[in-house]
């Protein structure tokens, strides 16, 4: 085969996604669920064996601009009636960690009816600042089979915008097993 034809096969099958991008895949059996890394730029910064700490975080982040995507899981039963109410609270307490550690917080958007591959969640963006340094925030909890699945995504506010980019591969490649 020729190097042409070789190169018009590969071209046609990452325009298909068939070929998978440069970023890594984490993976829980525990928790049933993955998400996939934008590309080869992105590190585990969490401490302990295979990335999950004792409390069940994971921590991700970008060499290329710095931002951070870290999970936690929250297993817990929640009554149907309560699941919007408990994934509001989940977002509201993530925000008030946030708003501990900064000089000032402000909300940009939010989604109370955020959908991710089919499951149901809320989403909320604030806007924060540290030392003088503005930085944006994405806060998603989803709720599947009693548990609660936080994703906070983190950026410098100057790199929003290819920041985000990476949040919307990072929360479509993400996926609840069963």
């Amino acid at each position: 085969m020729s190097r042409t034809v070789i190169g018009v096969v590969l071209v046609a099958l990452f325009s298909l996604g068939l070929v998978a991008d440069g970023g890594a895949e984490w993976s829980s059996e525990q928790y049933k669920c993955s998400f996939r890394l934008p590309d080869a730029q992105w590190r585990n910064t969490t401490d302990g064996k295979l990335g999950i700490l004792k409390d069940g975080v994971v921590e991700f982040m970008s060499l290329s601009d710095y931002s951070v995507v870290s999970f936690v899981p929250f297993v817990f039963t929640t009554d149907e009636q309560w699941k919007t109410e408990t994934t509001r609270k989940t977002v509201e307490t993530t925000q008030s960690m946030v708003r501990a550690l900064s000089d000032r917080v402000w909300l940009i958007r939010e989604e109370p009816e955020y959908q991710v591959n089919g499951v149901p969640g809320y989403k909320r963006e604030i806007g924060y600042q540290i030392g003088g340094i503005d930085y944006t925030a994405i806060i998603v909890v989803l709720v599947k089979n009693n548990i609660h699945y936080r994703l906070l995504f983190t950026s410098l506010e100057r790199n929003y915008s290819t920041s985000f980019a990476n949040f919307r591969r990072i929360i479509g490649s993400f996926k609840i097993k069963g």
